[in-house]
């Protein structure tokens, strides 16, 4: 039913299924859509689709003042205690809620959607070519009338004021008293559907032949106004040819900016006017289908079908399950990558020797061979050396000259050489900066050929000797007090 509301499909496909049903069928005419076959369902979501608006149109109103007003009726002695004067003052409030209700749903009727009125010209023609052989009967004369009020009314509006929560018209079901009264005002409204005033099966429901009397003239046109589809769907209602043009300037935007959108986000914009989710329907029926065949209890069935348009069918869903699990593998990778942090500014170009090394500005760029993972810190960096406009320096080894004092056990006697070309380049990678409350500083070991090797840190400490193990943790705050 979504797919083929969405794609626009869905009328022709019930007035194709509706032919084959009526002229096809074997049954009597009294009888003809009686019961609850495929088509009758098939017609009920059909006008549950479209007829949302108009049902609320037709009986929200005045069904939500009467369950404000908690109105109580009852004409049935066996029910009711009182007497004949309470009875035949609540028959005149029945008539009186049945002519609001009446009033109020003959009012729109001119505001029947077209699909419904296409879909009532249907049932409407069908039956007259069936019953044309007996055109001279009186017997038949308003079957045709008789089966569109069937569908609109039986099926549509009588249920909604029984059961309005069902229908979105009232939050929760009314008291009690309130519902016998929307039973009693059911009714009535299902008699004057009928097309029959004189036929009462209820004896105290006498009371409203004259108003079904009344009424049956406006309910035979409110009948050939809903069954005539309109050349123009918005001819007469200038709000409904707005809304109508809203909801087309919504899709033309969204079709204007779905072509820079990703797959998967495309795909998530829902289609007006019903907000359809048509992968989400897609992907019920091809998981439904493919539970299914991997059911042990159904293999029988299904080698039966070996060859056929359904077998061709089922090898269809197990094709976009696997295109679906290949792009949610891809979409995971590419959520991968997108979670990676950026890399931290290093040092372009190392310039020669150790006074120049102390002065060279600090890239902007990451590091073209090796990129380092940026990391938020709850440290900040070292200030700029006095009159230099270069931004803030990262921590290097103290074998660099002039450089910030980094964390090092070295022996502060040993004097630095100066280090070569080649071994400058190891300390082209700043070092790693993590917060100081969960991990350590780790510095990096010089490459061989100086003569003042840095001692590996220990992992736990920054600044404290590895020989004081009982001043590891507590020497935390005094290395950074340092600086």
């Amino acid at each position: 039913m979504s797919l083929a509301v969405a794609n626009d499909t869905l009328i022709k496909h019930v007035q194709d299924f509706a032919t084959r049903h009526v002229l096809e069928s074997a049954g009597s005419h009294q009888t003809l859509f009686r019961g609850n076959t495929v088509l009758t369902k098939i017609m009920e979501l059909s006008m549950t689709w479209y007829g949302k608006t108009f049902l609320d149109a037709s009986i929200g109103s005045v069904l939500r003042r009467l369950c404000a007003e908690k109105v109580a009726i009852e004409v049935d002695p066996m029910r009711s205690r009182k007497g004949g004067k309470d009875l035949e003052r609540n028959v005149d409030v029945l008539i009186y809620w049945s002519q609001e209700f009446w009033n109020q749903i003959y009012s729109v009727r001119n505001e029947c959607p077209n699909e419904l009125r296409r879909l009532f010209q249907t049932i409407r023609t069908l039956v007259e070519q069936r019953t044309k052989a007996e055109k001279g009967s009186t017997e038949h004369r308003d079957l045709p009338k008789q089966t569109v009020s069937a569908f609109c009314f039986l099926r549509f509006i009588v249920p909604a004021i029984l059961h309005p929560h069902l229908f979105g018209l009232y939050p929760g079901l009314p008291p009690e008293p309130v519902q016998r009264s929307l039973t009693l005002i059911a009714k009535v409204i299902q008699s004057l559907a009928n097309l029959n005033a004189s036929s009462q099966k209820e004896s105290f429901m006498a009371g409203v032949k004259d108003f079904l009397a009344n009424s049956l003239p406006a309910m035979q046109d409110y009948i050939a106004a809903v069954s005539s589809p309109l050349d123009d769907p918005y001819p007469s209602n200038p709000v409904a040819a707005m809304a109508r043009h809203n909801r087309l300037n919504i899709v033309n935007s969204l079709r204007e900016r779905s072509s820079n959108l990703t797959v998967l986000d495309r795909e998530a914009i829902p289609m007006l006017p019903h907000l359809l989710d048509i992968p989400r329907h897609l992907a019920i029926i091809t998981s439904a289908v493919i539970r299914s065949s991997r059911d042990p209890q159904l293999q029988a069935q299904l080698a039966s079908i070996k060859g056929t348009p359904l077998d061709a069918f089922v090898n269809k869903c197990f094709e976009v399950e696997e295109q679906a699990l290949i792009r949610v593998t891809q979409l995971a990778a590419k959520l991968s990558l997108d979670k990676r942090r950026p890399s931290l500014p290093v040092v372009s170009q190392m310039p020669q020797g150790p006074s120049a090394l102390a002065s060279a500005p600090v890239s902007s760029k990451p590091a073209t061979s090796r990129s380092t993972p940026k990391r938020k810190t709850l440290r900040p960096s070292t200030a700029p050396s006095s009159g230099s406009n270069s931004p803030a320096r990262r921590f290097f080894d103290d074998t660099m000259p002039n450089t910030p004092r980094v964390f090092s056990t070295r022996n502060r006697n040993d004097e630095p050489k100066s280090p070569s070309t080649s071994d400058l380049k190891s300390f082209r990678r700043p070092l790693h900066m993590k917060a100081p409350s969960t991990d350590s500083v780790p510095t990096y070991k010089p490459a061989q050929g100086l003569t003042s090797p840095t001692k590996e840190r220990p992992n736990d400490s920054f600044n404290d000797p590895p020989d004081d193990t009982t001043k590891r943790k507590k020497g935390l705050l005094r290395g950074i007090l340092r600086l």
